[in-house]
């Protein structure tokens, strides 16, 4: 426990472009869409393939060779999307549902949100099945609940 802020030295080096933090854990994402979490991983929402916890920054490596653009985190679980594919990916606490997998299961590794996503338009062109899919904004999370903000192909 800390009473006044204290540097963080692992991620010194690593330009951070935003930190998202949930109950009891943090997630941080660096320029170049490297997520690193830390902090309680009793449901698995470190994304480490395990419920350990973590007290030092480490990175996410399911999500490695994916540039990740946003992150969020709620309660007990950590969002990330990739525009490259369109992919948004959760894991950590799913009883409520919030992870958006289809199951009310915990979930340690980054797993796939159902549904059709994209980061714009350009990645829809020449699908015969575009106005299916629904063109990422925005990604939030907070308590047991995970948010998209999109928009449709237009």
């Amino acid at each position: 426990d800390r009473e006044s802020p204290c540097h963080v030295k692992l991620l010194r080096s690593q330009m951070v472009v935003y930190i998202s933090c949930g109950e009891e854990h943090t997630a941080v994402l660096t320029k170049s869409g490297g997520v690193f979490t830390f902090g309680a991983g009793s449901c698995g929402q470190l994304g480490h393939d395990s419920m350990n916890d973590e007290v030092n920054p480490r990175r996410v490596l399911e999500l490695m060779g994916s540039e990740v653009s946003q992150i969020a985190c709620g309660r007990h679980h950590t969002l990330a999307f990739v525009p490259s594919s369109g992919m948004i990916y959760a894991f950590g606490c799913g009883t409520r549902g919030q992870l958006g997998t289809g199951h009310t299961c915990n979930v340690k590794c980054p797993s796939p949100v159902k549904g059709h996503w994209a980061a714009h338009n350009g990645q829809l062109s020449g699908k015969p099945d575009a106005c299916k899919y629904h063109i990422v904004k925005h990604i939030f999370s907070g308590g047991d609940q995970t948010f998209v903000l999109c928009s449709e192909y237009e």
